[in-house]
């Protein structure tokens, strides 16, 4: 019997089985948005600026150098602050006070030696880094303090 004003019930209706091939689908559709994902950040990193050495470490000689190169290095030269950016192709942007002069930078033996425009001669220092600050020598024994900068901060 039916009870005044109730709609008549919805035949119960079973589950839809689901076929196989469509559960078995979704983890592979899941597990190729995470791998692609994950090789867009890899793709993301490799395009960013080189990094600075690293925090704690110590580098002399070619490792130095090497770890200089497409960074920026900083210091005090007679009380002028100036900021050097090296470049892998062997090119030395400096700019002093507001001065800007470009030169080239190339590695001898276990040095670091430039050549500006202005100078006759060319200078070669010993380079040692500790993590992101170091002191480079010049040829007749006076150290500089230094700082390295990640990348070109000064767009030179």
């Amino acid at each position: 019997m039916r009870s005044a004003g109730l709609a008549p019930a919805a035949p119960f209706l079973w589950p839809r089985r689901v076929p196989l091939h469509k559960l078995v689908a979704v983890p592979f559709v899941l597990a190729f948005a995470l791998v692609s994902t994950e090789l867009s950040s890899i793709s993301s990193l490799a395009q960013q600026p080189p990094a600075a050495p690293s925090p704690s470490g110590k580098l002399s000689g070619k490792a130095a150098i090497e770890a200089l190169i497409g960074n920026t290095m900083t210091g005090n030269a007679d009380g002028v602050p100036y900021f050097a950016f090296y470049v892998k192709d062997g090119t030395v942007t400096m700019k002093r006070g507001a001065e800007v002069t470009s030169g080239k930078w190339s590695i001898a033996g276990d040095d670091l030696c430039e050549e500006y425009p202005d100078d006759e001669d060319e200078s070669c220092y010993k380079l040692e880094l500790d993590g992101m600050s170091g002191i480079m020598t010049d040829e007749d024994g006076t150290p500089y303090k230094v700082e390295i900068l990640p990348g070109n901060p000064e767009k030179l």
